[in-house]
């Protein structure tokens, strides 16, 4: 349900502004959110860890963004953090989901843990 529902705010986002002004119709914020979900689910799938994931995330978010600022006629975007920030936030939840897939052999399943 979790995930139904921030995949509803998520295509909601996409076709307006965000309350804080981002205009993710821009492809690069939209790439930037894609690559950041992309990033933040697959280490919380692998490791688990929310904080981690989450952590991992906006560091490399961070790390592109500096390096855009050193080349010539670039700057340090809040917009594209902001994106990265919503990606990374998105994420989280796809990645717990990557925790109950499991693959044996030629079977690939779901295990649920209550």
């Amino acid at each position: 349900m979790k995930l139904f529902i921030l995949s509803t705010l998520f295509l909601v986002f996409l076709g307006s502004k965000t309350a804080l002004g981002l205009d993710v119709k821009e492809r690069d914020k939209q790439q930037h959110i894609v690559v950041s979900t992309a990033i933040s689910s697959i280490v919380k799938s692998y490791t688990g860890r929310s904080d981690i994931a989450f952590g991992t995330c906006l560091a490399i978010g961070t790390a592109k963004e500096l390096y855009d600022e050193a080349q010539e006629g670039n700057k340090f975007d809040e917009e594209d953090m902001l994106a990265n920030l919503i990606g990374c936030g998105i994420g989280i939840p796809i990645g717990k989901l990557g925790n109950n897939l499991f693959f044996n052999g030629r079977t690939l399943g779901w295990e649920w843990k209550f």
